[in-house]
């Protein structure tokens, strides 16, 4: 039981230590150089105490001391280690102290690379850890219960994915990493350092780029291949939380690429290394306060800390905000680009477009905390951010495909078509495959040529600097974001899904497969059930398996998809529910020339009927059916009528007025339709058997997503490690050793 009091102690003593270190670091700032040396003892005594914290959670849940609050409502003694493991980030003081781990191990590192910035960095670091750190005394992960129970609540179902012992960490080094930028900020700031701070700031921008896009990417596929909505991206307030900092982190490094070739834009690099860290610290108020508890999936629960959230975000805001005012009017540039025929053009409107993305995420993000300063709480739809984001990420696309056929400085037209001629030519020819194949969309057929066209123009440069034994990390990346655009148009524009229910042996038609129910099998010893769908396309056939199960940690059913992955395609297939195909509604697609046994009633669908119109506000769809129940065969003509009035369904009746059946859509291009049948079904007398309704869908391209996304992450991590490389053995590290035998400037601290 002394695991516990320990663990309280180490948080009581890394905030004392944090206080020391900061009162140090700033008297040392401030002339009394001696006490840097303390300072760097306090921060070690801090940081040691953070660690013996983290260590006596885990040693805690371990050892399933349930005592212990946290580990009580977090984990169980039937979880295996890795899920029991990932339990330390399971609940909201879990993940507070993970992000002041990492922010200490990253302070151990900046130790090293700081220069002369060290008494600034360490102050402000402080701060942020000690802000983090009251929040842990006031909601302890070390609280105890009055009774030791005899096992725990367990970990969330949906948070039992191999992903969880993943996710959160490379997204808490992504958050962490943004405290470094933002105090070299702040010490370049105070210290008028408004040039020698980039060499020193660009590897932690890349790293926060990298971590935080990497972790964007996991949730994506945690969410795709867990929650059964079909989707890898849904405008969360939680996923936006950690896409806004990206977006700043993405514009800053592509900030202080032109601050170091020209000299340019210093003010905006300043700005958004601010900007980055306090859209971690406010995304972190918005999704933990409890404000967002109606409009996300994802939001926490409010612990009572609300106020001490508000007023990170305040600390933080004034003073990033208040030292780049109070020395903005010092800062000189050089002027940035405005002859578009050059990289520097090119780079200014991308973080441009970095930036105006962030902040409309930002926005629609906000919106529940706006909306209730005028009365009712409200959040924006999805299309809000897909209208607004597509035009920027159309753009973006565009400066990405002509950057490398480009220069710095002054270019010539001759060398500039040399460059894109082949590229430019790979594109055409794609592109009109693709249109020929399966786009028709005048904004999406711009969209994709674009994409097309930056790939190849960037793979041309990667595959140049491999034939030379280099490798050159951007034109990675950015070649992997244009794979990654082209695969978001495809997997989302030209998605076909639909709904159907499956009664047990009877195949149905969707999508171009074929879907036979076979029954339930076993369950697997966590209590997921597994449905048995045979899936047959052609002469190509597998039995897929979809769970449902009944979580009591949840009090609900819990759905997880199978999803089978082709090269060009995913065929996705959600469980919804079990259905009694006798009582209930049955929807289904139904092949031109094809059969379908549905209800007990054998649907056939001979042709689409169209009546002829004059005014194409009055048009009318007729599906001719023939329907046998027993001997009798009747045709029917189920209809889809759009008038002045919009579209109306009008069914068909058979089986003497018993059943309906109506027109759901209509695949002309196809020669399918998808039908719902309601009423009575044949065999009225007959004990039914359970069927099994699911959601198909079929995602072309899905996997250049993935792809794309794989290589930005690559890309970013090759760059990562030559700008660490630049800093720490070659030009900047002449300039580290001068650094060490002169006497520092005095500073003005201006506060």
């Amino acid at each position: 039981m002394i695991i516990p009091y320990l663990g309280k102690v180490a948080i009581f003593l890394a905030t004392f230590f944090a206080v020391l270190t900061a009162i140090a670091y700033l008297l040392a700032w401030r002339g009394r150089k001696s006490l840097a040396r303390w300072g760097r003892r306090f921060f070690y005594a801090s940081t040691g105490s953070i660690f013996t914290a983290a260590f006596c959670l885990l040693y805690s849940i371990l050892t399933h001391n349930f005592q212990v609050a946290y580990v009580y409502n977090y984990s169980s003694t039937d979880l295996p280690l890795y899920y029991l493991i990932a339990t330390f980030w399971g609940g909201q003081e879990g993940t507070y102290l993970l992000w002041i781990f990492y922010a200490a191990i990253l302070g151990l590192i900046l130790l090293k690379r700081s220069g002369k910035f060290e008494n600034g960095n360490f102050f402000f670091l402080s701060l942020f850890l000690l802000s983090v750190l009251v929040i842990l005394i006031k909601r302890s992960p070390f609280a105890l219960l009055s009774n030791v129970p005899i096992q725990g609540a367990g970990l969330n179902p949906l948070l039992q994915n191999y992903w969880m012992t993943i996710h959160p960490l490379v997204m808490f080094v992504g958050f962490a990493a943004t405290v470094i930028p933002f105090v070299f900020a702040l010490s370049a700031l105070a210290r008028r350092e408004y040039d020698s701070w980039v060499a020193y700031v660009f590897p932690w921008g890349i790293l926060s780029f990298i971590s935080l896009g990497a972790a964007l990417v996991m949730g994506g596929f945690w969410a795709y291949e867990t929650l059964g909505w079909g989707g890898y991206w849904g405008w969360d307030p939680v996923e936006n939380s950690s896409l806004i900092p990206w977006f700043f982190s993405a514009g800053l490094i592509h900030t202080l690429i032109i601050h170091k070739k020209k000299g340019a834009l210093k003010r905006t690099g300043f700005l958004l290394a601010i900007l980055a860290f306090l859209a971690v610290v406010y995304g972190t108020f918005l999704t933990r306060s409890g404000i967002l508890g109606d409009f996300s999936v994802h939001s926490f629960l409010d612990l009572g800390i609300n106020s001490y959230l508000i007023s990170s975000v305040i600390l933080f805001g004034l003073l990033g905000g208040g030292i780049l005012l109070y020395r903005s009017k010092e800062i000189k540039g050089q002027t940035t680009a405005t002859d578009w025929f050059s990289r520097e053009f090119l780079v200014f409107g991308n973080i441009l477009g970095f930036v105006l993305s962030g902040f409309l995420v930002l926005l629609g993000m906000s919106s529940p905390l706006i909306t209730r300063w005028f009365g009712t709480p409200a959040s924006v739809q999805t299309a809000f951010y897909n209208i607004s984001i597509t035009p920027i990420a159309i753009i973006v696309t565009f400066f990405l495909a002509l950057f490398p056929a480009l220069t710095w400085g002054s270019n010539s037209k001759e060398n500039f078509w040399k460059n894109i001629k082949i590229p430019l030519a790979l594109a055409v020819l794609a592109s009109l495959i693709i249109v020929l194949m399966m786009v028709r969309q005048p904004l999406f057929i711009i969209f994709t040529s674009l994409a097309t066209f930056a790939f190849f123009s960037n793979a041309r440069i990667v595959w140049q600097k491999l034939r030379n034994g280099k490798v050159a990390g951007a034109f990675l990346a950015h070649a992997g974001m244009a794979l990654l655009f082209i695969g978001v148009i495809f997997s989302n524009a030209y998605e076909s899904r639909t709904r159907i229910s499956l009664a047990p042996g009877l195949p149905q038609d969707a999508l171009g497969y074929t879907f036979t129910y076979q029954g339930k099998d076993a369950a697997s010893p966590q209590g997921k059930t597994p449905h048995k769908i045979l899936v047959q396309k052609g002469s190509h056939s597998f039995v897929a398996a979809p769970k449902q199960f009944f979580s009591a940690y949840n009090q609900g059913i819990m759905r997880t998809p199978y999803i089978k992955r082709y090269w060009n395609r995913d065929l996705y297939i959600a469980p919804i529910e079990e259905v009694d195909p006798s009582v209930t509604e049955q929807v289904f697609n139904l092949q031109k020339g094809k059969e379908s046994v549905v209800k007990g009633y054998t649907f056939k669908f001979i042709e689409f009927q169209v009546s002829p119109h004059q005014q194409e506000a009055n048009q009318e769809v007729a599906a001719i059916l023939e329907v046998t129940t027993g001997r009798e065969t009747q045709k029917i003509s189920p209809k889809v009528v759009a008038d002045g009035r919009g579209f109306r369904q009008e069914p068909a009746r058979f089986n003497h007025d018993r059943a309906l059946v109506y027109i759901e859509n209509v695949q002309a291009d196809q020669g399918e339709v998808t039908l719902r049948v309601v009423g009575q079904s044949a065999n009225t007398d007959e004990i039914p058997q359970l069927g099994f309704a699911i959601e198909v869908s079929v995602k072309p391209f899905i996997n250049l997503f993935w792809g794309g996304s794989i290589l930005v992450v690559l890309g970013g991590t090759i760059s990562l490690r030559k700008r660490w490389k630049d800093l720490s053995l070659q030009k900047n590290a002449k300039i580290i050793q001068q650094e060490s035998k002169t006497e520092p400037v005095p500073e003005k601290v201006p506060f």
